[in-house]
């Protein structure tokens, strides 16, 4: 991923580098560094939400939700999620 950041600041330094949804573990693994990466190399990014849950848990639907209502608030003009999150 750094070398993805890395390239995408120098090639598209005015672009913004898009994601699709995540899985759960992605949410729970990746997100963190992906947010650190865009920091560090000064890269836009447009993300969505938990998109790809194969066994539903409790768990796993708070989690759904909860990345819904994070994405909702933090691109506010993008409409991915026009229904409500419990």
């Amino acid at each position: 991923m750094n070398e993805l950041f890395k390239y995408f600041s120098k090639t598209y330094p005015n672009d913004i580098l898009s994601f699709t949804g995540y899985s759960i573990d992605g949410w729970k693994y990746l997100r963190e560094k992906i947010l650190e990466l865009s920091d560090k190399y000064n890269v836009k990014i447009d993300e969505k939400a938990i998109e790809y849950v194969i066994d539903w848990t409790k768990k796993k639907r708070k989690l759904f939700n909860k990345s819904r209502k994070i994405i909702s608030d933090k691109y506010p003009d993008k409409h991915y999620y026009v229904y409500s999150y419990l």
